[in-house]
């Protein structure tokens, strides 16, 4: 739910990641959603090293993503659709017919490049916590 906020908040503000980037921590709401996110992988277990990292990899995952997925609004999903038109690719075809369905299949592979990360996380926390 989290990751997802912080989605919509960059399609709202696109040009708010550049700022939360180069920020250096003094950011309230960039604070709060680190920290939030931070307890989150807290409460999965992970802790030391396995903590720090699984942080960065969410951190650059959902900025990555979100400042690639909504650069340039509010035109990022019709120049979408239209490079996926390029691709002379069936499957993307069948889902770049309208700006409509380039943020749906952008938000559905959100949701699943999510979903795998905080399960390998939860597999990572859970190995530590067996081997001990």
């Amino acid at each position: 739910a989290q990751a997802k906020a912080l989605r919509h908040m960059f399609e709202k503000h696109p040009d708010i990641g550049l700022a939360m980037m180069y920020s250096e921590g003094s950011w309230m709401n960039g604070l709060i959603f680190s920290r939030r996110g931070i307890e989150i992988l807290k409460e999965f277990g992970l802790q030391g090293d396995d903590l720090v990292r699984c942080y960065q990899a969410i951190e650059g995952f959902i900025m990555g993503s979100c400042v690639h997925d909504f650069a340039g609004s509010p035109h990022n999903m019709e120049v979408r659709r239209v490079r996926c038109r390029y691709f002379e690719v069936r499957e993307f075809d069948d889902h770049s017919r309208s700006t409509a369905e380039v943020r749906q299949i952008t938000e559905d592979g959100f949701d699943l490049a999510m979903n795998a990360i905080l399960d390998r996380f939860e597999e990572l926390a859970l190995k530590k916590t067996r081997s001990k």
